[in-house]
């Protein structure tokens, strides 16, 4: 994956061994993501709505820069 838009969906795992969990890329600024649990129907926005960045979502499974990410698909 060389880039992370808008409406993709990925999956991301907090710490190795972890259960890896859908996310949605809702809105990009400069290199900040935000991205929403799809996992978490019932919870609140400000309960399924979080930042990281470009960087390490692309930085593929490598857990030393935190979670890692992996791409699913284009929605």
């Amino acid at each position: 994956m060389s880039d992370v838009k808008p409406g993709q969906n990925w999956e991301r795992q907090s710490t190795p061994g972890a259960q890896w969990r859908p996310v949605s890329v809702v809105n990009i600024q400069l290199e900040e993501v935000e991205l929403r649990f799809l996992d978490m129907p019932a919870a609140s926005d400000l309960e399924r709505v979080f930042s990281t960045t470009r960087k390490y979502m692309l930085a593929a499974k490598d857990h030393s820069l935190g979670a890692a990410y992996r791409f699913v698909s284009e929605s």
